[in-house]
């Protein structure tokens, strides 16, 4: 089933800017990846909020394994700060961000194309993860962090990265689903951000089997939840500028949510 939850979204992400909230720091929007913060017994400070953003990014592109060569999309890129990183320290052939809210665009090519020292090897389009405007086999590389529980339809998501990768192209998503069916159904009950249409949370092996049946080979998936979810709940009573924070944890630690690496190859 497709959701039409753009307007959502761009409610969301677009003139009403989460990204300037204080629970999200440095430019990026997601929960952050907590392995390399202390939070026991003391405040957490914002270099350690940015950290863990950098962290979450880090993870991913460690298991993109990225070369010199590669040709890589991101979906949802937001105000592309993942991008820049990608493009900065590990220096492939280029780096496209898409994303389906115009604003965020606008922010990504102000922060990341109208500086002194712009990237020769990177751009930003509008664009929505089920229809991009981009050829067949066009990348080699497709990573999502934190987009993918945003999108409408898993199964067009997938069909359209499958359409964009190459032969053993590899497609990596960060995100956090319900842990089943009936996790999906509980986490419904108390979450009003699923028939909002913005946090859909659909249960994990509905994502993985809309992979399997476009074709992708499901190489690795790794639940992180123990890292993220904690130190997002603590970040967030500690700012006090969001009311959702501990619904995660919530769900999280009812065993009815948790965040997810999905390693997937086009075979």
């Amino acid at each position: 089933m497709k959701i039409d939850n753009k307007a959502a979204i761009q409610s969301l992400y677009g003139t009403n800017d989460l990204g300037e909230k204080p629970a999200f720091q440095g430019g990026y929007i997601n929960f952050g990846y907590w392995k390399n913060v202390d939070l026991n017994c003391r405040q957490i400070t914002q270099e350690e909020r940015i950290r863990s953003s950098h962290d979450l990014y880090d993870l991913v592109f460690k298991h993109l394994d990225i070369q010199f060569d590669d040709k890589i999309l991101e979906i949802g890129c937001g105000r592309g700060y993942g991008c820049r990183e990608l493009v900065d320290k590990y220096g492939p052939e280029y780096v496209v961000g898409i994303d389906i809210t115009p604003n965020q665009i606008e922010r990504a090519k102000h922060l990341h194309l109208f500086s002194s020292e712009v990237p020769s090897n990177l751009k930003f389009e509008v664009a929505a993860a089920g229809s991009t405007p981009f050829s067949d086999g066009e990348f080699n590389k497709i990573y999502a962090v934190e987009s993918a529980q945003h999108i409408p339809s898993i199964p067009e998501f997938a069909k359209e990265s499958w359409r964009l990768l190459k032969h053993q192209g590899q497609l990596v998503i960060a995100a956090h689903f319900s842990t089943s069916n009936q996790g999906f159904d509980m986490n419904r009950a108390h979450f009003p951000l699923i028939d909002e249409g913005i946090d859909l949370l659909i249960p994990i092996q509905e994502v993985i089997n809309n992979f399997e049946e476009q074709g992708f080979q499901v190489k690795e998936v790794i639940k992180i939840g123990n890292q993220v979810f904690p130190g997002l709940d603590k970040w967030c009573k500690q700012v006090l500028d969001v009311n959702w924070g501990e619904n995660f944890i919530k769900m999280y630690k009812e065993g009815n949510l948790d965040y997810y690496m999905i390693n997937l190859q086009k075979g």
